[in-house]
């Protein structure tokens, strides 16, 4: 079974080396902004950082250290800034998990 991952620009299944290069010639080809080959991984219109952050996702959820240490690199490069995330803090997962617990035990009564 070929899974495809969101980064798989060639799409033989493994977010690899020539996915990278592609994702750097659509960018300096066209410099910042660029549409060239529409390797748009995140589909806003441009290759940006935000297309470096998705193929960095895609390595690091893929388990490839080595090459999304790379990309890490180069997006630091190119940029200017590290990869950031937006993750939920867990107080506030906890409160809502609490919430949700009460209006269950609320219902059985």
């Amino acid at each position: 079974m070929l899974v495809l991952w969101k980064a798989d620009i060639n799409m033989d299944g493994v977010v690899d080396l020539p996915d990278l290069n592609w994702l750097d010639y659509a960018y300096t080809s066209g410099g910042p902004g660029s549409t060239a080959y529409a390797v748009d991984l995140t589909v806003d219109g441009k290759v940006d950082y935000q297309d470096y952050a998705a193929m960095y996702a895609s390595l690091t959820a893929q388990g490839s250290s080595q090459l999304a240490g790379q990309v890490y690199a180069e997006g630091a490069t190119l940029f200017g800034t590290s990869f950031q995330f937006a993750v939920p803090e867990p107080a506030s997962l906890g409160l809502l998990g609490m919430a949700g617990m009460s209006l269950l035990l609320r219902r059985r009564r």
